[in-house]
């Protein structure tokens, strides 16, 4: 689909951008259905030249399965009213560093869509490919299949606005592993190691908000917060900050074991 194409290369994967893809799609499919599955039908029903198209040109990668997690993720931004969460440096480090008990079942955070922003400083990719700065994620969703509620999409974006490798599907137990094992041996160990923490991060927050106290929506200009209505020509998140005070600030820990000076991970003593 030519408007498709046109918002990706014109804004890439923006906020902005996202918004406009997931206004597009939300009109074909969330404005008519609640229901997930005929939702995603209808999206990938009106996208589907453009994602033929991206799976043409990469035929051998998994390119056009992120892309229909990305629009599908956009569609139901857009329709839990494009949250945003914003973690600072210290409370991101505590929540990678927390030992979550994966074996939780009751897990129903307030959206099935939203992003969360991380400081630079904590992902480095590298040069050519920048630092994550923003994390896409929603509840996973696949046709014939009898998903739990706690299986998550990851989609990591950087601070270029590029798209990093995606987590499809992954359970919170999954996302919390950390095992040494099947590791990469040559350059990429880092970058093993960095999607590894922000699984852990997507998972000890998912857990965290289950908790209404740790978090809380930004307010804008005369003390009100944004209201988000999708009748509108122009949208914009809704931001909400998580934080929780820490005594003990475990980020030099992560950026140690992300750098590899560290040979394998530990969860250390988390102190609240």
């Amino acid at each position: 689909m030519q408007e498709l194409s046109s918002l990706f290369n014109r804004g890439g994967t923006t906020n902005a951008a996202l918004l406009q893809v997931g206004k597009v799609l939300w009109d074909v499919s969330y404005k008519e259905t609640q229901d997930d599955g005929a939702a995603l039908n209808k999206i990938v029903k009106h996208a589907l030249n453009f994602l033929l198209d991206v799976k043409e040109k990469n035929p051998n990668s998994s390119d056009s399965l992120c892309c229909k997690s990305v629009l599908f993720w956009a569609a139901r931004w857009v329709d839990q009213g494009a949250p945003r969460i914003v973690l600072d440096s210290k409370f991101a480090a505590f929540l990678i560093a927390s030992d979550v008990n994966p074996e939780v079942l009751d897990l129903t955070p307030p959206w099935k869509a939203f992003t969360i922003d991380v400081p630079s400083d904590l992902f480095e990719i590298g040069k050519d490919v920048g630092s994550i700065t923003s994390i896409l994620v929603h509840q996973y969703y696949a046709e014939h299949a009898n998903t739990p509620e706690n299986k998550w999409t990851v989609l990591p974006r950087t601070d270029r606005g590029n798209l990093c490798q995606a987590t499809i599907g992954m359970s919170i137990k999954d996302m919390c592993e950390t095992s040494e094992d099947n590791e990469p041996s040559d350059g990429s160990l880092s970058e093993a190691r960095t999607y590894m923490m922000i699984n852990r991060l997507v998972a000890s927050l998912l857990l965290a908000l289950k908790d209404p106290t740790i978090m809380h929506e930004q307010k804008k200009s005369k003390g009100r917060a944004q209201r988000f209505r999708l009748n509108k020509d122009t949208l914009s998140p809704r931001t909400f900050v998580a934080n929780k005070p820490t005594a003990i600030n475990h980020r030099p820990e992560i950026v140690e074991y992300l750098n590899r000076t560290k040979s394998f991970w530990k969860n250390p003593e988390v102190a609240a």
